[in-house]
């Protein structure tokens, strides 16, 4: 086993890149269990949450491009508050996901933090019906102040064609 993992820039060794991994399986395990609150605590007050249109999954301006999913922190914030509430009916009862997470590379980009790109498939189960979703996470790391992570940016470019007509995502994905 080497002792750092290859990067487009800067090499980073075996215990950062296991604490990316570890970070990213958190989260997972949060949005599997719908612990969106807890899930919140994760980002930074400037995140954004990028899911490309199936069509155009190379894009990087959703302010001129159809994305089905670019939110701000305080958009999150408004879905997460929403999904809590009674009034969420498209998740009542709510879908079960399974997230596993693959293919884990880290990049360490200096002072802006990590850019890692993992796999991922993300099984939803609601109402007798199952769907997947398969697909590459770019998340945007940065240190906060108690030396933890906090995700500055994450997009989720989906591998599928199309959206199953029952196919909503929010943090499906």
């Amino acid at each position: 086993m080497t002792e750092t993992v290859s990067t487009h820039s800067t090499a980073v060794d075996r215990d950062t890149a296991y604490e990316v991994e570890s970070f990213l399986y958190h989260e997972a395990e949060l949005l599997d269990a719908w612990k969106l609150p807890e899930w919140l605590q994760l980002l930074t007050e400037d995140c954004s949450y990028l899911v490309p249109s199936t069509d155009a999954i190379d894009s990087t301006t959703p302010d001129k491009t159809v994305f089905i999913i670019a939110d701000s922190y305080p958009q999150i914030v408004g879905r997460v508050e929403r999904l809590e509430s009674e009034m969420a009916f498209v998740e009542r009862p709510r879908s079960r996901t399974r997230r596993l997470i693959t293919n884990v590379r880290v990049h360490d980009n200096g002072a802006n933090g990590f850019e890692v790109l993992s796999n991922f498939a993300v099984y939803r189960y609601r109402r007798s019906t199952s769907h997947l979703f398969t697909g590459e996470y770019r998340h945007v790391l940065v240190r906060g102040a108690d030396g933890g992570f906090r995700i500055g940016e994450r997009r989720a470019t989906l591998d599928c064609e199309e959206l199953r007509p029952q196919g909503k995502v929010s943090f499906i994905l």
